[in-house]
């Protein structure tokens, strides 16, 4: 229902005093820096992505960056988290993203949950892992209520000693390596994580266009959950809770529709059992639209 003009400037005046300038002179082009090189191409890649994803929006505002990170460490730990996290956000200032710095962006006395949840459809979270992430309280509970609002989510694993013990509230989302070239955080690997992070929201907002796509043709096999994200223990006992209706009353089995690649064998079990030790007597389907396809749905 909607054309997008994203125009791509291959030279300085490619636009001046001809007739293609007129007509599409003074829409925004997208892509940055000297044409053909590697910051050109991610750039383009980039702000196409985001140009879809926000016109697939119902409210087609910018997407935000909820950047992510620990904070009250030792000196040494601090000064690499901070320049790191300088160095993100001065990334995301060259984009044409917006972020959204928790300690700046929420006032104080303020619950993070309801500022995600407020802002899940126009969101993304950029979790910076640096040593003790996992292991923060805070940090935990940002990972979670993103994870359970649905939002895009990509994992800058900027890990430099390692870590003592994980979390699995921190699994099962994209990650991308975080490293130290000359005594500085490489650039490019921001970069990177931004672009995965652009392309997640593009996958989030084609999702939901599938879901309503579905839901006017109508399907064989009728999904009771359309998850995001490949479920996950967090976020299918979330979902259980909050579909006790749903789940109590149904005697056939309850299918999951979740994004491609379908989980693997033992990932399954474990989300099967947990639907068992739930107290659920019917049973329960995970399928991506492929398998949905392949069942003739």
């Amino acid at each position: 229902e909607h054309v997008g003009l994203f125009s791509v400037r291959t030279a300085p005046n490619v636009f001046d005093r001809t007739e293609l300038g007129k007509i599409v002179g003074d829409v925004q082009g997208i892509g940055d820096g000297e044409v053909g090189s590697d910051l050109f191409r991610t750039s383009v890649c980039r702000d196409l992505a985001q140009g879809i994803a926000q016109m697939g929006n119902d409210t087609p505002d910018q997407i935000t960056v909820f950047v992510s990170h620990t904070k009250r460490l030792s000196s040494v730990e601090e000064a690499q988290v901070s320049s790191l996290v300088d160095l993100v956000r001065e990334v995301i200032a060259r984009t044409r993203l917006k972020d959204f710095f928790d300690a700046q962006s929420i006032q104080p006395n303020v619950d993070w949950k309801p500022a995600i949840d407020a802002a899940a459809s126009t969101g993304a979270l950029l979790a910076i892992r640096t040593d003790r992430y996992s292991s923060r309280e805070w940090c935990q509970r940002e990972m979670l209520s993103a994870k359970r609002a649905g939002m895009p989510i990509v994992v800058l694993d900027a890990l430099t000693y390692g870590e003592e013990r994980g979390s699995f509230v921190m699994d099962h989302v994209v990650r991308t390596p975080g490293r130290i070239e000359d005594n500085a955080w490489r650039r490019d690997d921001v970069v990177k994580a931004l672009g995965h992070l652009v392309d997640e929201c593009l996958k989030r907002v084609l999702w939901r266009k599938q879901q309503e796509i579905a839901k006017q043709v109508g399907l064989r096999v009728d999904p009771d959950w359309w998850a995001p994200h490949a479920p996950e223990p967090t976020t299918l006992v979330d979902w259980l809770e909050h579909h006790q209706d749903i789940t109590a009353e149904r005697q056939e089995p309850l299918v999951v529709l979740h994004p491609d690649p379908p989980l693997g064998p033992d990932e399954l079990d474990v989300l099967v059992q947990i639907v068992r030790l739930a107290n659920l007597h019917n049973e329960i389907e995970f399928l991506t639209p492929r398998g949905l396809a392949a069942r003739g749905g």
